[in-house]
């Protein structure tokens, strides 16, 4: 058991190709069932454009009934027949963090999450698309925030000011994946801690 647990985490890390720079995964959160077609329009546009490779949706309201709305959905969203696979994903809470999380399945360097009822065109998401790879590190989105201090409070503050801005929000950004790199970091610090273990 052990050797297949070895042989297939060898596999995924060292066999797979390396996650690529020139296509995209789409993350989407979905919580409100009023939102289901807007949702369905969402996943139709963005599955059609050409650098995207998958859409995974990770569906969070606990609530919703697995046996009908949720298979429907997924029946619905995967009759779709463009080159981007497409997943549901329920979660087992509602917290919107779910698409930050590291995720086997995400095969790309880069990521673009949004919000369910968010729809931008495709020129736009390739306009977008393009500024990231000009600065892989850069965090890209159309919805900008900024931060700042309340002396009264001492506190820091969410604001709008329109000459600058500090903060993209998650209704559609596009940033690097570093999820598998994460997975790297964690087994050469496991390796660490046996090398002292077998030292000590």
């Amino acid at each position: 058991m052990y050797f297949y647990s070895f042989f297939a985490l060898f596999l995924f890390f060292f066999l797979l190709p390396s996650p690529r720079s020139d296509q995209i995964t789409v993350l989407i959160n979905g919580y409100y069932e009023s939102r289901i077609p807007i949702l369905q329009s969402i996943v139709a546009a963005y599955s059609s454009i050409p650098f995207v490779v998958a859409v995974l949706i990770f569906w969070g309201n606990p609530s919703t009934a697995a046996k009908t709305n949720i298979s429907e959905l997924a029946h619905n969203l995967t009759i779709f027949y463009f080159s981007a696979s497409i997943s549901l994903i329920r979660q087992s809470s509602s917290s919107l963090n779910s698409h930050f999380l590291p995720r086997p399945s995400i095969q790309t360097r880069v990521v673009l999450i949004c919000d369910d009822d968010v729809k931008i065109d495709s020129k736009s998401v390739n306009f977008a698309f393009r500024i990231w790879q000009s600065n892989l590190d850069r965090l890209i989105g159309f919805f900008a925030r900024s931060h700042d201090i309340d002396l009264s409070s001492k506190e820091w503050i969410y604001t709008v000011h329109l000459e600058k801005y500090s903060i993209v929000l998650t209704k559609f950004m596009i940033f690097k994946y570093r999820g598998k790199e994460k997975r790297k970091k964690k087994r050469k610090r496991k390796k660490k801690k046996r090398k002292k273990k077998v030292q000590g």
